[in-house]
């Protein structure tokens, strides 16, 4: 089932109560992701995106070829731990 909301878009999927224990979904737990416009370049954003991450337990991919090719790149950063990632997205914002 999805219901569109101004410009964004839900999904929603049912989940039983015994699917759910203690913050997971049949035994994983979930994935926060975002995407972030790196002030980089087509040859050196995955450079720059290590640099950003550093040890957090934080990964990244290209969003898309078309994303990795603009004049800010952007890519989608995924983690298990909600703060790892907003620690990273912390470190983004004060980049200047």
């Amino acid at each position: 089932m999805s219901a569109i909301i101004g410009t964004a878009e839900i999904t929603v999927t049912s989940v039983e109560k015994s699917e759910l224990t203690a913050g997971t979904v049949n035994g994983k737990p979930p994935v926060f992701q975002t995407s972030v416009a790196l002030v980089a370049n087509t040859s050196n954003w995955r450079a720059v995106a290590r640099n950003l991450i550093g040890d957090e337990p934080v990964t990244y991919e290209e969003r898309s070829k078309k994303d990795t090719l603009r004049k800010f790149p952007i890519i989608n950063i995924f983690s298990e731990d909600k703060e790892a990632l907003n620690r990273v997205l912390t470190k983004a914002a004060e980049v200047e």
